[in-house]
């Protein structure tokens, strides 16, 4: 297998990498100081990178738990998801500007309309990009007339590396990459091998592993982009220039 070559980037940081989604409203510090330190290489390598965030023990938490109170989300509850993801955005580009890392925030609710990630505006983003900052996105809240949409981290990631032609897309989780039944890493995943990931533990509202590997096969099989689901090991591993397939899982559509 060729090696490949990762000169721009969309990096998509899972939450279960960075805080416990066992317990609310906690961040893995050491975690995301590693993921801080990678984009901090791969940024002075001159490598374009788009950073995605999920919502791990904060908006999905923040979801749960609201829908347990009220049974549905309304468009009053955007405001208290919000807040909760921005929370976690604010540590993570904390943590990126403490290693030099150029940083800039983009809050979905303010470039997307709703949960159709069709009809959000990237301009923003790719603008930043281009002026060679780090772009910085997570999963959020969008208020709408009848409710309130959750828009997933995951396809962000999957149309932001789309949409600036990325040559790799990492989804970056708590394990070195999709697991068999045995706990055993598997080199390449297809559309055949979705039925071996395990259900997510803890606080999730997105559909956990199995909706991160279907949509990670749809933007393999829709664009020219590597798509590797990994750990941060992995991940510091690929932006050194590591082969997929050596390193995390090799998803292709």
């Amino acid at each position: 297998m060729a090696s490949i070559t990762c000169k721009s980037l969309v990096v998509k940081i899972g939450g279960s990498a960075i805080t416990d989604k066992t317990k609310s409203y906690t961040i893995k510090h050491d975690v995301l100081v590693r993921v801080a330190e990678a984009i901090a290489r791969a940024y002075a390598d001159n490598k374009k990178v788009i950073v995605v965030h999920g919502g791990g023990s904060f908006g999905h938490y923040e979801v749960d738990v609201i829908r347990r109170q009220k049974g549905v989300l309304d468009h009053t509850d955007s405001g208290r998801i919000q807040l909760a993801m921005l929370r976690l955005a604010l540590e993570v580009i904390k943590k990126f500007v403490d290693k030099n890392v150029p940083a800039v925030l983009h809050p979905p609710h303010t470039y997307c309309k709703g949960g159709d990630i069709k009809v959000c505006d990237f301009t923003p983003i790719l603008r930043d990009l281009e002026l060679g900052l780090i772009p910085v996105t997570y999963g959020d809240a969008i208020p709408e007339e009848d409710g309130v949409a959750i828009l997933s981290g995951d396809d962000l990631a999957a149309a932001l590396a789309h949409i600036s032609h990325a040559d790799c897309l990492i989804y970056v989780i708590d394990k070195a990459g999709v697991m068999s039944e045995e706990g055993e890493r598997i080199p390449i995943v297809t559309q055949k091998d979705i039925e071996v990931i395990g259900k997510p533990k803890g606080f999730d509202v997105t559909g956990g592993m199995a909706k991160k590997l279907r949509v990670a096969l749809e933007a393999s099989r829709e664009s020219e982009t590597t798509v590797v689901i990994t750990d941060v090991d992995g991940l510091e591993m690929i932006i050194k220039g590591k082969r997929p397939g050596e390193v995390g899982t090799l998803v292709k559509g």
